[in-house]
């Protein structure tokens, strides 16, 4: 059985928050990679506007919210 750690995702764990949801998860869905779990965040017509403007766009939304210290605790534990 492999160890893990259970973290609390913080400013210190961007990089691999975004390596996870750039390159793993969903690797087999890539029509479900978009959102980095900022859904919960906005309401469906921001993230129908979100999604149009493009994958980056998320990707740094979901940035500022995790400096922000401003995820909801549904993707608020990353496992490392």
């Amino acid at each position: 059985m492999k160890n893990f750690d259970i973290k609390e995702l913080s400013s210190s764990l961007i990089d691999g928050y975004l390596e996870f949801f750039d390159n793993i998860a969903f690797s087999d869905h890539k029509e479900w990679a978009w959102c980095y779990c900022t859904y919960y965040h906005f309401d469906d017509d921001d993230m129908k506007e979100l999604q149009a403007t493009g994958r980056e766009n998320l990707r740094t939304e979901a940035i500022d919210l995790i400096n922000k210290k401003n995820i909801q605790d549904r993707p608020r534990r990353y496992i490392t």
